[in-house]
């Protein structure tokens, strides 16, 4: 396989683990839920040992932060760097 057709494929693989992906968030049926699988589906197609997820918009409701694969002490700190930059721009 030459360089050209590999690199189609690899972008088909992609392609694919993304509708994957989509068609589970579709299923899902709580902000919980949508964490999980946001989370395990991008650190699967991106081939990534973390991922984040940091909800928020709603003033009356409390942002909302998910983790997968980062350490106990990273976690919060990144939690923290993600309301502090959040807050920057609801301003």
């Amino acid at each position: 396989m030459n360089e050209t057709m590999s690199h189609s494929h690899d972008l088909a693989e992609e392609a694919l683990g993304l509708v994957e992906l989509v068609k589970e968030v579709l299923a899902v049926q709580s902000i919980e839920e949508l964490a999980d699988v946001l989370l395990h589906g991008i650190t699967r197609v991106m081939e990534s040992d973390s991922t984040l997820l940091y909800l928020a918009g709603d003033k009356k409701k409390k942002p909302r932060f998910f983790q997968q694969g980062f350490g106990v002490e990273a976690a919060p700190k990144l939690e923290d760097l993600c309301a502090r930059y959040f807050s920057k721009l609801s301003g």
